[in-house]
C-alpha cells in the first residue's frame, strides 16, 4: 500500500464513521463511542497526512497553496471536533454543529480525492509514495501513543 491508497481507505474509514454517528440519537454510549472514535481517526489522520503527504507537496509550487488550504481546513475541523466533544450530545445544537463539521469533512476529502491526491501521484514515483506511507504510519502511531 502506498500513501495515496492509504489516505483514500483513512477517508473511506473516516466517512463510516459520520455515517454511523448520523444515525445515533441522543446522548448515548453509542453516540460517545462512536465520536471517540472519530476525533482519535481525525487527530490522527491529520497529524499524519500533515507531516508526511502535505510536507513533501509543499516542494512542489503548484500543490503549494492547495496544502495550505488544506491545513487551514484541518484546524476549522478540529476546532468544530473541540466544539462537540464538550457540547451536550443530547441538545439539539449538537446534531446540527455534527452536520456543519460532516459536510466540511466530506468536501474536504472529495476535493483531496479528486484534485490533488491524482495531481500528486502523477508527480510522484511510486518509491517516493511507498516512503511517504511509511513516515504517515509512523506519524499515526506515534499521536496514538501520545493521545
Amino acid at each position: 500500500m502506498n500513501i495515496f491508497q492509504q489516505i483514500r481507505s483513512d477517508h473511506a474509514s473516516l466517512r463510516k464513521l459520520l455515517d454511523d454517528i448520523s444515525m445515533t440519537k441522543g446522548d448515548t454510549v453509542d453516540r460517545r463511542r462512536l465520536f471517540a472514535k472519530l476525533l482519535e481517526a481525525m487527530q490522527t489522520h491529520t497529524v499524519a497526512e500533515e507531516q508526511s503527504l502535505y510536507t513533501a507537496l509543499m516542494g512542489w509550487p503548484e500543490l503549494t497553496e492547495h496544502c495550505r488550504h488544506y491545513v487551514i481546513e484541518h484546524a476549522e475541523a478540529d476546532e468544530l471536533l473541540q466544539d462537540l466533544e464538550y457540547e451536550d450530545m443530547s441538545h439539539p445544537s449538537w446534531k446540527i454543529k455534527f452536520y456543519r463539521l460532516r459536510h466540511a469533512l466530506e468536501r474536504h476529502m472529495e476535493e483531496e480525492e479528486e484534485q490533488m491526491l491524482p495531481r500528486a501521484e502523477q508527480l510522484m514515483t511510486e518509491s517516493q509514495a511507498n516512503y511517504l506511507h511509511g513516515i504517515y504510519c509512523s506519524r499515526k502511531r506515534q499521536y496514538q501513543q501520545v493521545a
